[in-house]
Formats: structure tokens, C-alpha cells, sequence
């Protein structure tokens, strides 16, 4: 009895041992946050580079932006899965080609100019020979220009009976398609937009639709927040080529000088058009907001209904 206790106990010590773990890894993921930094310079030309890192390190994106277009390599444990599988690929079709191409196999410098020799002296031999009712042949298929001038007063004239008759029946085809049935299929198109902008109207009105809407906004805003980053610093200097234009621009940008702080020094041109600068933004965001942002939308109680309003508006459309 004791035996099994003890095995027993083993077993449940084992199973606390990996459960523990588990539940360390899956709180080091989701504490630990991603971090992103970004540094943006623009002159005549744009040019954009930035990292995202995340564990430590061990999931590693560094991405750019210029002239040639936007680039990006995912590295995980500092390796890059897509170019180590396409170099062994490569590696394998050249060994496979050196495999096939032997020296047997390659022909010599004597046969190949024997050949090209014998392909010439036969191409000489075709064209000095004669084709025998060659002129006549030329003859038929060159008529005299009267009979040509016939034939093409025959084509062009088919033409234009052919034009005259798809008009008369484009008439034709206009009034019978315009018929009671075509205005009656109209109004019912009418009646089915009007239902459909009264359900939407219905959907959109509806309390639960307004709470839930209300959720989701408050969640995102928060998650906004959490994005902000938390160095931004630069320098940008913009002119739109109208003082009127570029003064107000400048007192929409003054709103918000409570997001990017004195970090970043903004002149502006009054007489030229312009937009110069550089920045630089750092920041971090944490995988255990986005999971309690997600978990309070789907955990409301309004949400499941919701869903469901979304599936019939959907089915309506």
C-alpha cells in the first residue's frame, strides 16, 4: 500500500513540476512586452528603419523602408527560416546538375565545329536550288489590281448593311426590354434598399448595440494608450506654400502638444512648400493587455447578442 502511495505521489509531483513550468513559460509571454523602436528621416526622399523584439531578443524583426520599397526578415533564435530551407534547395539542385553534366557526356570542340560546318553547307545548298513553279505560284496569289479593288468594294458594303441592321434592332431590343416587367423589377430593387436601410437603422439604434460599441471603443482607446510610445523626439520643419494654409496647420499640430511633448521641435514655413525632419520613436507593448482588452469585449454581456445582431444584419444584406 505504501508502494502505490508512493508512486502516486511521484506521479503528482511530476505532473505539479511541468504543470508549474507551463504556467511560468505562459507568464513570461505574456509579461514580458514587445518593444519597437523606429527612426524616420525625411529629405528628398523617405527613409524609414525600425526593429521589433520580443522574449529577450529571441524573436528578432528589423524592417526598413526606402526608394526600393518596404523589407522586413524575421529572425527566431537568431535564425531566419525562409533563407536557410532555400539555400539547402539550392545546394541540392547544384549538386544534382554536377551529377548529371559529366565529362563523358560534354561534346568536343571538333564535333561541334564538324557539325556547324555540314548545318551551313546544307542551308547554302537550299537556298541556291531552284523551286520548281515557283513564279507560278506567285502569279495566283498576286491578283491584277482591278479584281482586288472588287473584291474589297464586297467586303466594305456588307459592313455598312450589317451596321444599319444592328442599330434597327438595338431599337428593337430598347422596347422590349423597357417594358412593366423591367419597372416593376425596379421598384422592387427600391423596396429591398429601403428594407435593408431600416434594418441597419434598427441595428444601429439599439441599446445593446450602443453599450457594445461603447466596450470596444473604451478597450481600444486603451490599448492606444498602452501603444503610445514612450520616447518620441525629432525635428520637423513644413510649409504648405500658403501662409493662411500653413498657420493653420500649425495650430491643429499646437492641439497636440499634450501627445508628443517638447520632444519634437516643429518650424514652419511660411513661403515655400516643404516638409523636412527626422524622428525617433521607442515604445513597448504588453501581450497581457491586449489578452484583458479582448477578455472584457468577449466577456461582456451584451456581447454574445451582438453577434448575433451582426449575423442577421449580414443574412439581410
Amino acid at each position: 500500500m505504501t508502494l502505490v502511495l508512493s508512486i502516486i505521489w511521484k506521479i503528482l509531483f511530476i505532473l505539479l513540476i511541468i504543470l508549474g513550468v507551463l504556467l511560468f513559460l505562459l507568464g513570461v509571454l505574456l509579461v514580458c512586452p514587445i518593444h519597437y523602436k523606429v527612426s524616420l528621416e525625411k529629405g528628398e526622399e523617405l527613409f524609414v528603419k525600425g526593429v521589433v523584439r520580443w522574449l529577450f531578443f529571441l524573436v528578432y524583426v528589423p524592417f526598413s523602408y526606402e526608394n526600393s520599397g518596404f523589407q522586413f526578415h524575421l529572425r527566431i533564435f537568431g535564425i531566419e527560416p525562409g533563407r536557410r530551407r532555400k539555400g539547402k534547395r539550392v545546394r541540392k539542385r547544384s549538386v544534382r546538375k554536377a551529377e548529371k553534366k559529366r565529362p563523358e557526356d560534354v561534346p568536343s570542340k571538333e564535333a561541334v565545329a564538324g557539325d556547324d560546318i555540314s548545318r551551313t553547307e546544307g542551308q547554302q545548298e537550299r537556298v541556291d536550288s531552284p523551286v520548281p513553279g515557283a513564279a507560278e505560284q506567285q502569279e495566283k496569289e498576286d491578283p491584277p489590281v482591278s479584281e482586288a479593288a472588287e473584291q474589297q468594294e464586297k467586303e466594305d458594303s456588307p459592313v455598312l448593311e450589317t451596321a444599319e441592321q444592328k442599330e434597327g434592332t438595338g431599337k428593337g431590343e430598347f422596347k422590349r426590354n423597357f417594358s412593366f416587367s423591367s419597372i416593376q423589377e425596379f421598384f422592387r430593387k427600391v423596396k429591398e434598399k429601403k428594407d435593408w436601410a431600416a434594418e441597419g437603422r434598427r441595428f444601429i439604434k439599439d441599446e445593446n448595440t450602443k453599450q457594445t460599441i461603447c466596450i470596444i471603443k473604451d478597450n481600444v482607446v486603451h490599448l492606444i494608450k498602452k501603444l503610445k510610445p514612450k520616447v518620441l523626439k525629432g525635428y520637423i520643419e513644413f510649409g504648405t506654400g500658403d501662409p493662411c494654409q500653413t498657420g493653420q496647420a500649425l495650430g491643429a499640430l499646437a492641439c497636440l502638444y499634450a501627445y508628443y511633448g517638447g520632444g519634437v521641435e516643429i518650424v514652419p514655413d511660411f513661403m515655400e512648400k516643404k516638409l523636412l525632419g527626422r524622428l525617433y520613436i521607442r515604445g513597448r507593448l504588453s501581450l497581457l493587455t491586449v489578452l484583458l482588452c479582448l477578455l472584457r469585449v468577449v466577456l461582456s454581456e451584451g456581447f454574445g447578442r451582438f453577434r448575433k445582431d451582426i449575423k442577421e444584419l449580414k443574412e439581410a444584406l
